[in-house]
């Protein structure tokens, strides 16, 4: 059995040779549709990344007409709700019963995401909003502190940070021992890692800094919700708690990711083919790792997401007169492992 919901409109449509696309991230019918309609793209992706947490998919009719009809179908099956909780699948009994009140225990409950890496944002506000947050989006570390204290003055405090370890600008620690300096406790404001390591010095330094708990990539939704809803409800305690079992990204997101990933490698052939190792040509690829290397385990492929981070760091460290054939091996193993 399943529900599906049709919603159709009598607007401009959808030209079929853009119709593959406008799920994707940030993409929209036409590059002036922004100027002449609004919005910001988002809708679409988010709406149909929900529609995969719930087991259904979201579709746009292919069909020739006036306007565009969108079709949503997600799965049911007919029960109690005693028996949904209990008797649907015995091995997801206890997630069932937790994403029951999850939206009870997320409402009205603003949860600050600072994450640099776009397929991440898709990805963990999706979830957040799946789970009955609101969920706001910094960049890096520096905009995070920005908006913690906008929300403060305004008097609409965020009820926690989810804070990347890897960002440009500012780096999730350094966030992190800035709030607590200004005052700003565990008490107000529980700060949950987000990370591609799970190592235990990486555990200690996001600890030592001020955070609260350590969330490891991939993120799951069962695992999010656990910590956020413990966190919301303990916020006077700030005692450490493990990291959740990871899972893999859904095939839209990681559609995404391998886009994102491709221009990383193709921005790398390109540089070896033309030797352009120039400063500023190495700092844009270097800012093309970083985002690389703290995605690439949200995807199982950890090691790829080392090799970005070692070349990243090379990019600075490696001496002067070696650093062209160390940058032209890290390449090849990059490649190799992609």
């Amino acid at each position: 059995m399943a529900l599906v919901i049709e919603v159709e409109d009598t607007g401009i449509g959808v030209a079929p040779e853009r119709r593959a696309a406008i799920f994707d991230t940030f993409v929209q019918a036409e590059a002036t549709t922004a100027g002449r309609f609004g919005g910001t793209g988002l809708g679409l992706p988010i709406s149909a990344r929900l529609a995969e947490l719930m087991g259904g998919r979201l579709v746009l009719d292919d069909a020739e007409r006036l306007g565009s009809r969108f079709v949503l179908s997600l799965p049911l099956v007919p029960c109690d709700e005693d028996e949904a909780l209990i008797r649907i699948r015995p091995t997801e009994a206890a997630s069932t019963a937790s994403l029951h009140h999850s939206s009870a225990v997320g409402q009205h409950r603003r949860i600050l995401v600072a994450e640099d890496h776009d397929v991440n944002q898709l990805l963990i506000i999706a979830m957040l909003q799946q789970l009955g947050y609101e969920p706001s989006i910094a960049a890096d570390g520096a905009e995070a502190l920005i908006m913690v204290e906008a929300a403060r003055a305004k008097d609409q405090p965020y009820d926690l940070v989810l804070m990347d370890i890897q960002m440009p600008i500012m780096d999730g620690p350094e966030a992190t021992r800035r709030l607590r300096a200004k005052g700003i406790g565990a008490n107000e404001l529980p700060i949950i890692a987000l990370t591609a390591n799970a190592y235990a010095d990486d555990v200690l330094a996001c600890l030592s800094a001020g955070m609260q708990a350590h969330l490891a990539k991939p993120v799951t939704l069962a695992g999010l919700d656990d910590v956020l809803s413990q966190w919301i409800r303990r916020k006077s305690r700030v005692d450490p708690i493990t990291a959740p079992k990871t899972t893999q990204p859904s095939a839209k997101v990681r559609a995404l990711y391998n886009v994102r990933k491709g221009e990383v490698l193709q921005a790398l052939a390109d540089m070896v083919r033309d030797s352009q190792f120039t400063d500023s040509e190495l700092s844009h690829v270097a800012g093309m790792l970083h985002k690389l290397a703290g995605t690439a385990a949200m995807f199982g492929e950890a090691a790829l997401g080392d090799y970005a981070r070692v070349l990243e760091l090379g990019i600075v460290e490696w001496s002067s007169e070696t650093r062209i054939d160390q940058i032209r091996s890290a390449i090849d193993t990059i490649r190799e492992a992609a």
